[in-house]
């Protein structure tokens, strides 16, 4: 029964991407767990009465991703920082300036700020340190790029010019690293980042996927769904719920690829595309440029911004492999353009786009196994 499995979810909110994601090598005994967080650029009304799903979950974190401040959505995140063991945190830098125009402009709509949003905005990163953070990553601009031949399991980012530490540091009162983004090798996976755009626009750009399997030497599984109230989905793999993609063969309806299973195939496309907040619009060739290692491994793609007017660019359906499904997911509220779906549809009968809202989530999972075991899943 050793693989490696992998389950990604997007949780079903209609202000933003609430991404969760476990990979688990039982060859190795290896676990990573994340999650990607980020909120629409404007407000958006929620139905009384229901309860975000995998709010209950308490396994620890290996990396929390917050891609861009938000008032609304850091109540949230201070949840998990609270609540949760939690080993690293990724996030933009913001100035202490820019700090204080989210909690004015907060407080200036005469809402309750908490003693908690209050300290988190003065000072975050000793804020985190002090809830037990082992490692804060703030991001200004971009560093290390990937590349397929880097072998090397860890954290590749690179510290910024010393003449802006410098800056920072007379800005904060005491060294603050601050850092540009790159990525993370861990096993068979890859955390591959951007961070885009200036002051309280700055947002973090993820790519997440595996590298480096043996199509020769591993069979792949991978299954994408929506789901809704009436399923039971786990955002953590346990012992108890290695199944999970086995189960959803045959007791839900479901899209199960295929064409991971061809001889001939060269590669597993499993890949995961965060674009965050990020204003596309004009700006695709930043992204061609940096992510072109991985620009045909992405099977999932979650739009900018909720697809709001200024943010989507239709160039973007250059990201996937011809041929192959690919799925691009958004929350469905008073942002999304109805042009950027029918551009979605209109390119390729092979895309399918998926939306979240306050019923339906996204669910993807599946796993990597190597031909010759004895064991069978």
């Amino acid at each position: 029964m050793d693989a490696i499995y992998y389950k990604f979810l997007f949780e079903n909110t209609n202000d933003g991407i609430y991404h969760i994601g476990t990979v688990w090598d039982t060859y190795e005994d290896f676990k990573l767990n994340f999650i990607y967080v980020c909120p629409s650029t404007e407000k958006v009304t929620k139905k009384d009465g229901l309860t975000p799903r995998f709010i209950a979950d308490t396994y620890p974190l290996d990396y929390l991703i917050i891609a861009n401040l938000s008032y609304d959505y850091l109540e949230r995140v201070i949840g998990l920082i609270k609540n949760r063991q939690i080993n690293t945190v990724i996030m933009p830098y913001f100035t202490p300036d820019q700090r204080k125009e989210i909690i004015y402009s907060y407080a200036k709509q005469e809402k309750f700020v908490s003693d908690d949003m209050q300290i988190f905005f003065v000072d975050p990163y000793q804020y985190l340190i002090n809830y037990g953070v082992e490692n804060v990553y703030s991001f200004l601009g971009n560093g290390p790029m990937y590349e397929e031949e880097d072998i090397w399991d860890g954290v590749h980012f690179d510290p910024i010019d010393v003449r802006i530490q410098s800056q920072i540091t007379r800005l904060e009162g005491y060294e603050l690293p601050v850092y540009k983004a790159g990525y993370i090798k861990a096993g068979y996976w890859l955390l591959y980042f951007g961070n885009y755009g200036d002051g309280l626009d700055s947002t973090i750009v993820m790519y997440h996927g595996s590298i480096g399997e043996d199509t020769e030497q591993l069979d792949s599984s991978l299954c994408v769904r929506n789901f809704s109230k009436l399923h039971q989905c786990y955002s953590d793999i346990t012992s108890k719920e290695y199944t999970c993609e086995i189960k959803c063969n045959f007791m839900n309806d479901h899209d199960n690829l295929r064409r991971h299973n061809r001889d001939e195939v060269k590669k597993y496309i499993n890949g995961t595309f965060l674009l965050g907040n990020m204003k596309v619009l004009g700006n695709v060739e930043k992204l061609y440029h940096r992510f072109a290692v991985i620009k045909e491994h992405v099977r999932v793609l979650a739009v900018p911004n909720s697809g709001a007017l200024g943010y989507w660019d239709r160039r973007l359906l250059g990201f996937g492999m011809e041929h192959y499904k690919t799925y691009w997911v958004g929350p469905n509220n008073k942002l999304t353009q109805a042009e950027m779906i029918k551009d979605i549809h209109i390119a390729s009968p092979h895309n399918r786009y998926m939306l979240l809202d306050e019923y339906f989530g996204v669910c993807m999972s599946g796993f990597l196994k190597y031909k010759n075991d004895y064991y069978s899943l």
